[in-house]
């Protein structure tokens, strides 16, 4: 399923570490009442409840410098046919860099 000319509601961007799994949590007021079908229109993640009100989908980043985008459409029944909310989701993928020093050491330069 594409997601063509719907007006996006919601964007949540998300900066997360390079080639690594991670859980992105998205609050939305409309997922409390009633049966609401969830879908993704990127087939490598995966989404499920945390609690009524807050999904945590699934995915993998891309490589360093890449953004991943894709939508998360809430629909009010099995049959797709009212499309609730639409939320954009943007991952950039971002280089970690761990810093170690011990305690009182000088820096070095």
């Amino acid at each position: 399923m594409k997601c063509r000319n719907s007006i996006v509601e919601q964007v949540v961007r998300q900066y997360q570490g390079a080639e690594k799994y991670v859980d992105l949590c998205i609050y939305n007021p409309l997922l409390t009442s009633g049966n609401r079908v969830l879908h993704l229109t990127y087939p490598k993640a995966s989404v499920k409840y945390q609690n009524p009100e807050e999904v945590a989908i699934e995915v993998k980043t891309n490589q360093v410098g890449q953004l991943l985008t894709f939508n998360l459409l809430i629909f009010s029944d099995v049959y797709y046919s009212r499309l609730l909310n639409n939320v954009q989701v943007q991952v950039s993928s971002v280089q970690q860099v761990d810093v170690n020093l011990t305690l009182g050491q000088e820096s070095q330069v």
